[in-house]
């Protein structure tokens, strides 16, 4: 059985469905899945993509030998015939994104994925966080619940050459707004390397006292690279499900620091993940400060935290196949989560 995986992005953009789409096709055919991505390269709008999901769908693969996994974002399987089985991974709806960025929600496109998720065969998050959010809409007791997958840490991790680093859209989605000012409150001899599509419209506060060198985009390899080569990466956006950027971070060797928002405290211990109340600039920056000038955490750890990751995914991803697959009936996969007491 072949295991489609859709992506409503072009596979060249750099956002977090394409890195975990890759991420999961890398482990997938490692382990002998076949697989096949529907990227939406030619960037057509979101109704017309839909329309080309459920053509190609439909005129490459019968239901019977095929499994689609689509993000509800976009609500990409909208239109696909119900006889295909399809696995709804969530991401994040479009309405809980604007509502914690304080932007107008639109309806139907959130009626739609809400749809696709009730619709599904089958349906996974990777955050208990992101089932609290989705209570009051959809019956969240049967969706499985496993992280998101690691990257594959780099053979030789560069050494640690600059304090901190940002890298994401400079967008309010990824908390661009808070930028200044924790910039301001770093010290002069602090190196900050930042780096995302449009970079070219943030302007560095002029009262801002540390080093601050702005990049374009950075693809593949060289983003992991960035991301090992810093002592903390900050996270600022207002919710996250189940960060790539943080997942990609603690496998390089790189502590986070961030909002204490969604599903980062599910991911990894103190530690690695320092993480403060929402909007506390003071205390985002005392935690930046304790992870760059005070005791660092062992590799060992950050591999372990990462090694707890993929396994936990692979557990997960294994109990939602053989389920969807009619294999084994099985119980709703329940995952670690760090945060709980």
């Amino acid at each position: 059985m072949r295991y489609v995986l859709i992506n409503p992005f072009p596979s060249t953009r750099r956002n977090g469905i394409t890195t975990y789409v890759q991420h999961v096709q890398h482990m997938l055919e490692a382990r002998g899945i076949a697989c096949t991505c529907i990227a939406n390269d030619r960037q057509v709008p979101r109704a017309e993509y839909q329309a080309s999901v459920r053509d190609e769908i439909c005129a490459r693969f019968e239901p019977d030998d095929v499994l689609i996994e689509a993000p509800e974002a976009g609500a990409a399987t909208l239109l696909v015939p119900a006889p295909y089985r399809v696995h709804i991974r969530l991401h994040c709806p479009s309405a809980f994104v604007h509502r914690h960025n304080g932007t107008p929600v639109a309806s139907e496109q959130f009626q739609n994925e809400l749809h696709v998720v009730r619709t599904a065969h089958i349906a996974s998050s990777p955050s208990y966080a992101l089932l609290r959010e989705l209570a009051p809409h959809v019956d969240v007791s049967g969706i499985h619940v496993y992280k998101n997958p690691p990257p594959v840490p780099l053979a030789r991790p560069p050494a640690k050459t600059h304090d901190v680093v940002f890298m994401g859209n400079f967008s309010r989605i990824k908390g661009v707004d808070f930028l200044n000012p924790l910039l301001r409150r770093f010290p002069p001899h602090y190196s900050v390397a930042m780096a995302g599509r449009f970079s070219e419209d943030f302007e560095i506060a002029s009262d801002v006292r540390c080093q601050v060198r702005v990049g374009a985009h950075v693809p593949g390899a060289e983003r992991l690279t960035l991301l090992a080569g810093a002592r903390v990466a900050l996270s600022l956006s207002r919710f996250e499900n189940c960060s790539m950027m943080v997942l990609e971070s603690l496998a390089v060797g790189t502590v986070v620091a961030g909002w204490r928002v969604g599903g980062h405290p599910e991911i990894a211990g103190p530690s690695l993940m320092r993480l403060v109340p929402f909007g506390d600039l003071d205390a985002l920056a005392a935690a930046v400060a304790a992870a760059v000038d005070g005791p660092y955490p062992a590799a060992a750890e950050f591999r372990a935290a990462t090694a707890a990751l993929r396994d936990e995914f692979g557990e997960g991803w294994a109990h939602m196949w053989r389920i969807a697959t009619g294999a084994a009936s099985l119980g709703t996969y329940r995952g670690i989560d760090r945060a709980a007491p």
